[in-house]
């Protein structure tokens, strides 16, 4: 089935925070191996699971389109994936510095 706007707009913002947070991820594994404080620890695991539901949520989105979902349900999910992008990217920028 082809895929429908707003569910390939939402796969395309899971894969974006996605991206972000394999960075993140990387850059808390390696405080994390130098520091080996619980905080970092926690950070550590914090990105590791947020990776995960982004990876996750593309697999959704796709299953969502093919069982015939309509934009009344991608709309939402995509304002959900907008804000939850924002934060990460949010979290990036500290990260980064």
């Amino acid at each position: 089935m082809a895929i429908g706007l707003f569910w390939l707009l939402n796969i395309v913002v899971a894969g974006a925070s996605a991206v972000f947070l394999g960075y993140i991820v990387s850059v808390y594994a390696r405080t994390a191996r130098a520091v080996r404080s619980p905080f970092t620890l926690g950070l550590l695991a914090f990105g590791i699971l947020f990776l995960a539901q982004s990876l996750l949520a593309i697999a959704a989105y796709v299953g969502m389109n093919d069982a015939g979902m309509p934009s009344d349900v991608a709309i939402p999910m995509l304002w959900l994936n907008g804000a939850g992008l924002a934060a990460v990217v949010a979290l990036f920028g500290v990260t980064w510095r």
